[in-house]
């Protein structure tokens, strides 16, 4: 069954579709705007707002509906992507705010990424959302999800986040699944090895020691230790130094889709963006 998760949403709606539309997060995904394009709509929120004078404050509204590892098995990105239409078109559109539903395929997985214009493009009036309608949205993904013979999922307790549900329901420790996501991640943006370790190190607060020879060791920020081979083949050295020297194989980094040169910032950008959502919802 679906996890459900609002976030943080006060920038410019042109920053939310740069990273949602990068190239290596919609390979193989599906993408819907309702009464706007969907490739598009970052632009589109924005000419709304201006229109009505109200480009301050909140200014649109991110949602994540994520499934199960087990249940992206059984279910395609169209399928994905036609939940979160269904729940957005219920609690937005019908309401007459705009919204766009990027399905990614990026993870172990499936989720949806729901963007909604927090101005109504006919009447200028901002949305306002409380926790009882994010879990009246939960309830009512539940039902649609239930009715496609999606089982639910227990309650979690308070304060659980989407990657400790996932990693315990697999029966994996915790912390060790958190640092294969921030390695994947990591993986992503640097340019090579010792970029790889400098940014695990002063943006992550994990550390790599004992590295020597064909492998090392990772420190997770609460001191305990693991073997990168022990957290699977791909998150040891060998497999690491294979990938940066491949420059082929990580043509889907951020970096590879921006000219560092020309969009120094909009890398940069992307990259907090990125920090945001991860650590609202995976970590």
């Amino acid at each position: 069954m679906a996890i459900l998760k609002a976030l943080p949403s006060r920038r410019n709606p042109q920053a939310i579709e740069d990273y949602l539309l990068q190239d290596k997060k919609i390979q193989d995904s599906v993408i819907y705007g309702f009464n706007v394009r969907a490739d598009n709509f970052g632009k589109q929120f924005n000419q709304v707002q201006q229109l009505y004078g109200k480009t301050q404050g909140r200014r649109y509204y991110h949602f994540i509906l994520s499934f199960s590892p087990e249940e992206t098995k059984t279910l395609s990105p169209s399928e994905v992507n036609t939940l979160g239409i269904e729940a957005a078109r219920e609690f937005f559109g019908r309401k007459g705010f705009q919204f766009a539903v990027i399905t990614h395929t990026d993870t172990d997985h499936l989720h949806d990424h729901i963007v909604v214009n927090a101005v109504n493009q006919d009447t200028g009036q901002k949305l306002h959302t409380s926790r009882n309608d994010l879990r009246q949205m939960k309830e009512y993904v539940d039902e649609i999800c239930q009715n496609r013979g999606l089982k639910p999922i227990p309650q979690r307790s308070e304060g659980i986040t989407n990657g400790e549900y996932w990693a315990s329901a697999r029966g994996q420790d915790v912390w060790k699944q958190e640092l294969r996501d921030v390695i994947s991640a990591v993986q992503q943006e640097a340019k090579n090895y010792d970029d790889f370790k400098t940014i695990l190190e002063n943006e992550w607060s994990v550390i790599i020691t004992r590295d020597h020879g064909r492998g090392m060791t990772y420190i997770h920020p609460n001191g305990k230790k693991v073997r990168g081979q022990k957290l699977g083949l791909n998150y040891d050295k060998p497999s690491l130094l294979k990938a940066f020297e491949s420059e082929q194989e990580y043509s889907y980094r951020i970096h590879s889709h921006t000219n560092t040169e020309e969009h120094p910032k909009k890398k940069s950008k992307l990259r907090r963006i990125e920090k945001e959502i991860y650590r609202g919802w995976s970590l």
